[in-house]
């Protein structure tokens, strides 16, 4: 294991957190915000008041709802930005480049400053998504201080992997490394749950004793296995956290033993004690949560109703509802294909459906029957129709999380490529020969590889089957005089950039290991 200094690391995310965002703005300007930001809920979650904001005629009914529910300037002020000419919002899209480009915005921002509240809230939106960016890049592309350096080069490839097969939602994850469920299966059944959650069958109980110390024996073992990468965890996956009543009670000891607060996303919104306590939780630490999923209008409405606008100001919410304009992933319950790349290569990756809600690359535990998979985001299909790749799978007792744990990054895990690796190209690449080499088109984009004197003769060995590594280079030495060297190199740069199927890899290799364990069996007896 390699320790590396934990608050360098820290200092360089410090900048782009959600508390230095919120720190730049006054208290007035803030209730401004979430009044502008409920506005706006509910116009994505209610199709009737959309409507008449699309047609300029807000009736009565809706301003004195507006009143209810904490809004309380004029609508005027906001609907406005439906007249808006075109002018205004090549300013808008003027002073958003010169955010992330981290330039003087003063002598546009003074143009956009005709519509103060309009302002006020594009120079609050436009901040926070451009601190979400940074901190997302860094923690992709900056090196986090894990303490094991396969887990590390392993997390790289698959984020390299996922940015390829996922476009742009694969670059939009901040690659959480383990999801700890504290549920067997989830109440709320959604028509349309990408995972195609089971009924709820029982919690993880925390007032068993037992119980917190197991939890705490899973925690401690992640974060002294993966460093400051556990900062980087959900108490929650296919699982509603809410239908646990002591949810809280496991993020407290997780930041106990961690010293991190992990985000919530919850559709348990019917719960407004217990939804209260979270909000308050997540406010005192000044962070951007929980993310509400609000599956329908009557459930928006009873949560503007029982909450300000200012107490759900740092609360995110998805409109999940059906007539809502939030897209569904194809997969779970509603699984079906969606044409993409692969299918039609005039397509751009704007063009691409979102092809996964998964987001965890790691480990994805239960408490309730203390089982273990290794996963990793991937886009939705038969093969994998929950939008996750599951790469190992194991269960743990009381007495050995931490060895369970252990054993499934030694034998999962590499490097580099090794002499014995099977190599074969991810199976949702689509492999097409060409002129001086070949194509991999993924379900996002398409990747060309020529004038290199190897590509024509290794496009074609990787494909199918594949075959070993160590075959590989013999044949491309001894049948097409490869230089061995430009050989090594190419693969290991294919290895790194994700390409290769590492879980045919990783089949193989078990596999073998376990009929060589048979073999010498049956030589010994």
């Amino acid at each position: 294991m390699e320790t590396k200094d934990k608050s360098s690391f820290k200092s360089v995310l410090e900048p782009f957190r959600f508390e230095k965002v919120i720190a730049q703005f006054s208290t007035s300007e803030l209730n401004k915000v979430s009044q502008i930001k409920r506005f706006f809920e509910l116009y994505q979650g209610d199709e009737h008041f959309r409507e008449q904001v699309n047609d300029n005629s807000i009736s009565e009914s809706y301003v004195n709802y507006l009143k209810d529910i904490g809004i309380q300037f004029k609508i005027s002020d906001i609907t406005v930005l439906w007249q808006l000419s075109s002018d205004y919002f090549e300013t808008l899209s003027e002073y958003k480049k010169l955010v992330f480009s981290q330039k003087n915005t003063d002598e546009v921002y003074a143009k956009l400053a005709k519509y103060p509240l309009l302002a006020l809230w594009f120079r609050y939106s436009t901040l926070k998504e451009y601190s979400l960016t940074k901190f997302v890049q860094l923690m992709n592309e900056s090196p986090w201080p894990s303490y094991n350096v396969k887990f590390e080069s392993w997390r790289k490839r698959r984020i390299k992997n996922i940015h390829n097969e996922l476009g742009n939602y694969g670059r939009s994850l901040d690659h959480p490394v383990v999801a700890i469920e504290l549920a067997q299966g989830c109440s709320v059944g959604c028509n349309f749950c990408a995972y195609d959650a089971k009924k709820l069958e029982t919690v993880f109980d925390y007032t068993n004793p037992e119980n917190v110390t197991l939890f705490r024996q899973v925690a401690t073992s992640i974060y002294e296995q993966l460093g400051e990468l556990a900062g980087g965890a959900l108490l929650y996956y296919s699982t509603e956290p809410l239908d646990n009543p002591n949810y809280l009670s496991f993020l407290k000891e997780y930041e106990s033993v961690t010293g991190y607060v992990l985000c919530t996303a919850t559709a348990g919104c019917d719960n407004e004690s217990q939804l209260s306590e979270l909000i308050d939780y997540y406010t005192s630490k000044k962070k951007p949560w929980p993310r509400l999923s609000v599956i329908s209008k009557g459930v928006l409405r009873r949560v503007h109703r029982a909450f300000s606008p200012e107490a759900l100001s740092n609360v995110g919410m998805i409109m999940q509802m059906k007539l809502s304009a939030q897209e569904k992933v194809k997969g779970g319950r509603i699984l079906a294909e969606v044409i993409d790349k692969r299918d039609n290569d005039e397509l751009s990756a704007n063009d691409i459906p979102q092809g996964s809600i998964a987001c965890v690359t790691g480990f994805l535990i239960n408490m309730v029957n203390r089982s273990i998979k290794l996963v990793s985001p991937c886009y939705t299909s038969r093969l994998w129709p929950y939008g996750y790749r599951v790469y190992d799978e194991d269960t743990f007792t009381m007495d050995n999380f931490n060895e369970v744990l252990e054993s499934m990054i030694q034998r999962n895990m590499m490097e580099k490529i090794d002499a014995d690796m099977l190599l074969k190209w991810r199976d949702d690449l689509s492999y097409q020969r060409i002129d001086g080499g070949f194509t991999l088109t993924s379900p996002c984009y398409t990747q060309k590889f020529v004038d290199f004197d190897i590509y024509p003769f290794l496009g074609e060995m990787l494909n199918g089957d594949g075959c070993l590594y160590r075959d590989l280079c013999d044949a491309l030495l001894l049948n097409h005089q490869c230089d061995p060297i430009k050989v090594s190199a190419v693969l290991q740069k294919l290895f790194e950039t994700g390409l290769f199927d590492e879980l045919k890899h990783f089949e193989y290799k078990n596999k073998s290991t376990y009929q060589s364990e048979i073999e010498f069996t049956e030589l010994v007896n």
